[in-house]
């Protein structure tokens, strides 16, 4: 059986992909046709039929558009008896939206009814914000962790000198991992946010505060990044404890639209981001350093 890749959304690192991926794998270009009522289709080869297919889809720009895009294509590739081996999001759509809350909608739960109409082998992706919470895909879910993409940086850092910190207490298990494979013990803080506004405080507890005072070097990770609220409250926290500090912080995915303001702190010595997300080369500073992770969707390609 031939197998295809799709891509889905735009971001600079599927040029990377398609330079990159396996002879075995012939890509299916996808036209686009959009009317003036914004209503769309997509026209796709017609020699793809019975045919394998991987879908490589990037949803952080123009998410409902895409998402719609994504359900036509499960709906064609469903009724040309093509088998979904796999579907790869570089980001996850609504994965923050994994609490339910009484008179709120449930977009991820939404996302997941639709995705269980399709007979899809595995869902793969990168870091999302639901963790290893069981979100009810019928599907086979593979994260790509925060602890592997960052490996290779985190394994410089020497354990005696160093102390992870987790923003909030949704980074528990995150920061818990990535002390287990690196031996750096780690403090996770306390975030208070009121409803769904970017305004959070952090509060750190006294016997944390003893803990931070005994190191020098400070490892911040989080999945995202928005406004970037959370990590200056948590950096403006770390420096009044220690002025001498040094800090790294680790975001996966990076929705920055100009550049954070806790990148003027002197202590903050870099800003580690992934290429997930299609808008992240737009923001430029020497602290920042970004990632590609075209290499892991390849793997993730390649060892189907």
């Amino acid at each position: 059986m031939v197998k295809n890749i799709v891509f889905l959304g735009n971001n600079n690192l599927f040029d990377v992909i398609r330079k990159n991926i396996s002879k075995q794998y012939q890509i299916a270009e996808i036209n686009k046709y959009r009317f003036s009522n914004d209503n769309f289709i997509y026209v796709l080869p017609k020699n793809i039929k019975n045919n394998s297919i991987i879908i490589i889809a990037d949803f952080s720009n123009h998410v409902h558009r895409n998402l719609m895009g994504l359900f036509f294509c499960l709906d064609y590739f469903s009724n040309n008896n093509n088998s979904i081996e796999n579907i790869i999001f570089t980001y996850f759509p609504y994965s923050r939206s994994n609490r339910i809350i009484e008179g709120q909608t449930s977009n991820l739960r939404t996302i997941v009814s639709f995705l269980n109409n399709y007979d899809i082998k595995n869902i793969i992706t990168i870091d999302p914000h639901f963790g290893d919470q069981n979100i009810n895909l019928n599907a086979c879910l593979k994260i790509i962790s925060q602890s592997n993409i960052f490996r290779e940086e985190i394994e410089k850092f020497d354990p005696k000198t160093t102390l992870l910190i987790g923003p909030d207490k949704g980074s528990s298990k995150r920061i818990n991992e990535i002390s287990q494979i690196s031996n750096i013990k780690f403090v996770v803080l306390d975030k208070i946010r009121n409803d769904h506004k970017e305004k959070v405080e952090i509060s750190i507890k006294e016997n944390d505060k003893n803990i931070i005072e005994q190191y020098n070097i400070y490892l911040i990770f989080d999945d995202e990044i928005c406004s970037g609220n959370t990590i200056n409250n948590t950096i403006n926290k770390l420096v009044t404890l220690n002025p001498n500090c040094q800090i790294f912080i680790f975001i996966t995915h990076a929705f920055l639209r100009k550049k954070p303001l806790f990148l003027k702190f002197k202590q903050v010595k870099q800003l580690l981001i992934t290429d997930s997300i299609s808008t992240h080369s737009k923001i430029n500073d020497k602290k920042i350093i970004k990632k590609d992770v075209s290499n892991i969707i390849l793997d993730c390609i390649n060892s189907d």
